[in-house]
């Protein structure tokens, strides 16, 4: 069985597809060709990442070096091919780069500085975490990469499995690992300008819990514009079932704005959002003892905002973090949040603490201004 991982991004993760529409103008459209920088590696502030990449020496047949090298071989077409390569070899997926909001896609373009943290970790069916390894890290996707091919294979010979019987209904997708990614970048917009913050969480493996979960991006030296802070949630799932001899399958999106659906709030220089993952354990339950498998292969949530920084004479730099809480057992009162100041934090009412796994790897940036 696949250990509970968690990962924790800076800038950019893994997602199975678009789940918030993508930008619509391309590179293309939002750069002149004068103001393209020579090097976009240059444009790297500074970036973290605790797993293999294509910049610092690897092994070339391990599995995330595979991952990223098919990524660096193809282009999404939202960005410039140079550009979106460099996001590959820091350890960029393409999936990512399709659900890049039009601000950021504007800021890499036009040749303005960026950071990345990229930081995986695992968490425990006892609730701790830790940062894993780069061989931790490998192990996890060289077992995913054999499940890919192992599906692929089934499906072109006609095998896919799908589970029908009564048992079943008490069986499926009762593991309780899980994969979520927290992505964060800030770029400014100009020297003395604002920053602008993207934020994201995603379950590129399903969590086994399916209730009110939380996020929260938290600043040190910087102010939220409220009038620019939005949240989206997002979700892909497949069900699948077999009417007499014919299998079938059909694939689903779901997305939500949080602010219509959930709750979104500011408090001094942070934001936390709480929101409920699409179905529940019951329901898939359900839908297997009549025949149906329901898998969800992404959940995604996404925050941004611009931020204006507080003091410009004695700092020189801000810093982000990004937070995350999955509740692993439904609780009938519903989640408050206290902001701390001294360590730009958020914290979940104590109460309700005991319901929830927080994942405290958050991810960090400290991003010097000009």
């Amino acid at each position: 069985m696949i250990k509970k991982v968690i990962s924790v991004v800076g800038v950019i993760g893994i997602i199975s597809m678009n789940i918030i529409a993508p930008p619509e103008n391309v590179y293309g459209d939002n750069l002149s060709e004068g103001n393209e920088p020579k090097n976009r590696r240059e444009q790297v502030l500074d970036y973290t990442n605790n797993a293999d990449n294509l910049i610092d020496d690897v092994d070339e047949n391990n599995a995330m070096t595979r991952i990223l090298q098919d990524n660096k071989d193809n282009n999404s077409g939202i960005l410039s091919e140079e550009l979106e390569a460099t996001l590959n070899e820091l350890g960029v997926f393409d999936e990512e780069i399709q659900d890049f909001p039009d601000e950021l896609v504007n800021l890499l373009e036009g040749g303005y500085k960026y950071s990345v943290y990229i930081n995986y970790a695992e968490v425990n069916s006892d609730g701790t975490t830790k940062s894993l390894s780069e061989d931790e890290v490998n192990d996890y996707f060289e077992e995913k990469l054999k499940e890919e091919k192992k599906e692929i294979l089934n499906s072109f010979l006609g095998m896919e499995n799908v589970n029908v019987s009564a048992k079943s209904a008490t069986d499926v997708a009762t593991s309780k690992s899980g994969m979520l990614k927290q992505l964060l970048t800030l770029s400014q917009t100009s020297a003395g300008g604002k920053i602008y913050v993207f934020y994201s969480a995603i379950w590129v493996e399903t969590p086994y819990y399916r209730n009110t979960d939380a996020c929260a991006i938290t600043f040190k030296n910087a102010t939220i514009d409220k009038s620019t802070l939005g949240c989206s949630y997002g979700c892909i799932y497949t069900d699948s079932f077999i009417v007499g001899n014919k299998y079938n399958s059909y694939n689903y999106k779901h997305s939500e704005d949080v602010k219509k659906t959930g709750t979104l709030r500011c408090d001094l220089s942070g934001a936390v959002a709480t929101f409920d993952l699409h179905g529940s354990r019951s329901q898939i339950i359900a839908l297997a003892g009549g025949g149906t498998t329901r898998k969800y292969t992404t959940d995604r949530i996404n925050m941004y905002c611009y931020v204006t920084v507080d003091n410009k004479k004695d700092w020189t730099y801000v810093v982000a973090k990004g937070d995350y809480w999955h509740e692993k057992s439904s609780v009938s009162l519903n989640p408050s949040f206290s902001f701390s100041a001294d360590d730009i934090s958020f914290s979940i009412s104590p109460e309700i603490e005991e319901y929830y796994n927080h994942i405290s790897e958050n991810a960090f940036v400290k991003y010097y201004f000009k």
